[in-house]
């Protein structure tokens, strides 16, 4: 079973599998900012634990100092310097404490160094006391005392305090290289996010796209192919909306050839049904008129020579719609030849002339001579339909000039042309004349007669010789159509 993912799933997918990507990618980086703050925070306290023993190892040697000048009864006792200097120990000393509670070793070295010196503090504030009081004996044994408690407090600074102290260094040394780490890996995963980032996009863009691009050339080459009635490629295989406008694109080629094959089996009974019953009473009018069954009354001629223009109208139409067909299916043959344009222009005079002289229309011809290398039928027929029209389109007692002349500076080219000096065609339809099924006035199919087709074919038979056509006009005034035609082109 085939999964359906339309193209929004896809546009989605494509904009969330990034996202995602990304949001993991910032997961990460907050986890090691996280770690790097921690980091940071550790040396911090680290640098604050280093600066109180570096404190308390100072204050505690000018402590030790002044206790080593109390060696005679006539000394003076403590002075303030030496009371506020173990006044600071004693608060240095509760911070360390404060600060190595998660530390068990630094904590518990800072107890132990908190009790020696409140015990130092004790003996020192009684040898005040003492002084003060003026028991010499007391003062002179708690003196003695203090400068006997200096050694264990050089004990502890020595084996413990200073040793605590190189650990500490040692330690926030080395959560400072983790930062310094934390922060290359931060810097690294960001890079890395960005990167993945892009190439997972670029990679999704690209087979998403492609693979939609692809189908969608595919889809637009059907197109072209049921434009020339080519088969298609095969169905998609998708199932999204690619998938339905193709299958929908099956569909109708499938319509069309069903469309096709009526046309062509009507176009078939047109050619047979139509055209020959047509020829025969064309010619079975021809024979009446000739006295093939008697003489005739001149009214009974006039409407067979009424009947015979009518079933000419008719075979021309049928005919019309075959070249039409041999020119849609590319089986409009030409078979070229050299030929002089005088040549041409007579075999069309001797159709045209009787045409003309019926509406009262004068033909002037303006010959050029040169021969051209053309289907010298195809021409003249495209010859026959211009002055057919022409002579439809002037006026009684008018003129229809067909000229031709050699444009030897014009890559050795023919143009001939067809003037009248009817009605004119009005500026927006210049180009649409030479269209199927199109007329300058919707009355003129019923009135001009005709089937809307003689200029396209016109048109077809002129480029298939590798030229072109066009018309000009002045409203109310005249009509040029012309084309144009190489002189030796090989066809």
């Amino acid at each position: 079973m085939q999964l359906r993912c339309s193209l929004t799933f896809k546009v989605i997918a494509l904009v969330t599998l990034p996202l995602i990507f990304e949001l993991a990618g910032v997961y990460m980086l907050a986890k090691f900012a996280n770690d790097a703050e921690k980091e940071a925070e550790q040396a911090e306290h680290y640098r604050v634990v280093s600066d109180e023993i570096s404190a308390i190892v100072s204050t505690a040697f000018k402590v030790s100092h002044s206790a080593s000048d109390w060696r005679t009864p006539d000394d003076t006792g403590p002075n303030g310097v030496s009371n506020s200097g173990v006044s600071a120990m004693i608060q240095h000393v509760d911070k360390l404490v404060e600060l190595t509670k998660g530390d068990q070793q630094c904590h518990g070295a800072a107890l132990r160094l908190r009790d020696l010196f409140s015990r130092v503090q004790s003996s020192w504030n009684r040898a005040s006391r003492a002084l003060v009081a003026g028991n010499r004996v007391e003062y002179v044994s708690l003196c003695r005392g203090l400068r006997a408690m200096k050694f264990e407090i050089y004990r502890v600074l020595s084996d413990e305090l200073i040793d605590l102290g190189r650990q500490t260094a040692n330690i926030r040394a080395k959560a400072h290289e983790r930062v310094v780490l934390g922060r290359q890996k931060l810097r690294q995963a960001l890079f890395g996010m960005a990167a993945g980032n892009i190439v997972l996009f670029s990679m999704l863009a690209f087979v998403l796209t492609r693979r939609i691009t692809v189908r969608l050339s595919l889809l637009a080459n059907n197109a072209t192919r049921i434009a020339h009635g080519q088969p298609l490629h095969d169905p998609d295989t998708g199932a999204d909306e690619i998938g339905e406008v193709d299958t929908s694109f099956h569909i109708m080629a499938n319509e069309l050839k069903k469309a096709e094959h009526a046309r062509q089996n009507f176009i078939a009974m047109v050619t047979h049904d139509l055209r020959t019953p047509l020829t025969a009473m064309k010619n079975i009018g021809k024979m009446l008129q000739d006295g093939a069954a008697g003489a005739l009354p001149d009214s009974a001629i006039a409407m067979l020579k009424k009947s015979d223009i009518a079933g000419t109208r008719m075979i021309n139409l049928i005919n019309d719609f075959l070249n039409i067909e041999k020119i849609r299916h590319g089986q409009f043959a030409l078979n070229p030849s050299l030929v002089l344009i005088e040549e041409l222009f007579q075999l069309c005079e001797e159709i045209t002339e009787p045409m003309a002289d019926e509406k009262s229309v004068t033909l002037v011809w303006q010959n050029a001579e040169c021969e051209i290398f053309v289907d010298a039928e195809r021409i003249v027929q495209v010859l026959v339909n211009l002055v057919c029209n022409a002579i439809k389109f002037s006026k009684p007692e008018g003129e229809v000039l067909i000229g031709a002349r050699c444009c030897r500076d014009d890559g050795g080219e023919v143009e001939i042309s067809v003037k009248d000096f009817g009605r004119g065609i009005p500026e927006e339809m210049l180009d649409k004349v030479f269209e199927r099924y199109q007329q300058v006035e919707a009355s003129d199919l019923i009135v001009k007669g005709g089937s809307g087709l003689g200029l396209s074919i016109c048109k077809a038979i002129v480029e298939l010789h590798g030229g072109r056509i066009w018309a000009t006009s002045k409203s109310g005034e005249s009509t040029t159509v012309a084309f144009r035609l190489p002189r030796l082109k090989d066809l």
